[in-house]
């Protein structure tokens, strides 16, 4: 579901600082409520990974990626989890998923700002902005990169054109160039977790109940319904599970309230324990979309192609 995107530099050290800190404090408060209250262990309650999760939307550690205060999220999935009585919002839940998945089958043409934000090689890159032009039939997609990460860039791919080879100009280069790559390939992917292939928001409304790397899929009811956001103004509901399969994690989707299609999903690493915070693995996010775009033929024209 995410775009191709050349190696850039790590984020910040002080990303990787604020993290520590983050851990740093969230022990010390587990081996605080360990001493303090050794009776209470396995009881069920907020514990220290409620408490860690506050600590981390606090310190702005790696749970909270750019423009999404993940953390919150996360911390009211831990304690639903923690809760004997699933409650009425689990329901709730699920029918916003069906809902989703129905939406996205009656989405074609469309533009929007599309955001991505990974984790590679242990480190949280720059979120990274991306104008997006899609058409689910024929699978087209164009990119131009507006951010400070990889600025000039521009992506096309056509599904049964072009040899089913994307064309990348490296405009974000000191010396740009004009590229036919394999999508599925090393260069393609280099600084990149999926294909062009699996962009768009069918993929993602897919990606609901069977998430990349998961081995079967989950069910609506496994979601927990997780409170609401404003995106450019447009209301959002949070919903998060529980990965299913061999790879423990924990997702966190964005649901429009007025499109009802998901526009947002964020990845963490599953924590080894209670007093390990949760690691941000990726973030994509549809922003500013525009479901009534009247895309020109020549977006997704090869031969129009930085000629």
């Amino acid at each position: 579901m995410t775009p191709h995107s050349r190696r850039v530099r790590a984020a910040p050290q002080e990303v990787r600082t604020d993290t520590h800190a983050a851990g740093g404090m969230a022990a010390a408060v587990c081996r605080h409520a360990d001493t303090k209250n050794p009776g209470q262990q396995g009881r069920p309650g907020p514990g220290p990974t409620f408490l860690l999760l506050l600590l981390a939307l606090l310190a702005g550690c790696a749970a909270s990626p750019e423009g999404f205060d993940g953390a919150r999220f996360l911390a009211v999935l831990t304690a639903a989890e923690r809760s004997a009585d699933a409650g009425p919002h689990d329901e709730q839940a699920a029918q916003l998923v069906r809902d989703a998945r129905s939406a996205a089958a009656d989405v074609n043409a469309y533009t929007a700002l599309f955001e991505k934000q990974q984790c590679v090689d242990g480190r949280l890159r720059p979120l990274e902005t991306v104008e997006l032009a899609l058409r689910e039939d024929p699978f087209s997609v164009r990119m131009k990169w507006i951010s400070r990460v990889d600025r000039g860039r521009d992506v096309l791919y056509v599904e049964g054109e072009n040899n089913d080879r994307l064309r990348v100009y490296t405009g974000n280069l000191p010396v740009p160039a004009v590229l036919d790559l394999d999508p599925e390939g090393a260069l393609a992917l280099e600084g990149s977790r999926y294909p062009i292939t699996r962009m768009g928001l069918r993929t993602l409304a897919r990606g609901l109940l069977l998430y990349r790397g998961e081995s079967q899929p989950a069910a609506p009811e496994s979601f927990r319904d997780l409170g609401s956001l404003d995106l450019d103004g447009r209301a959002v509901r949070v919903v998060g599970r529980r990965m299913t399969g061999d790879e423990p994690g924990l997702l966190l989707f964005g649901l429009d309230a007025e499109s009802r299609l998901a526009v947002m999903v964020a990845r963490y690493a599953a924590p080894s324990d209670d007093c390990s915070p949760p690691q941000l693995l990726d973030l994509y996010r549809y922003r500013r979309l525009n479901l009534r775009a009247t895309l020109d033929p020549a977006v997704f024209d090869f031969a129009r192609f930085h000629r």
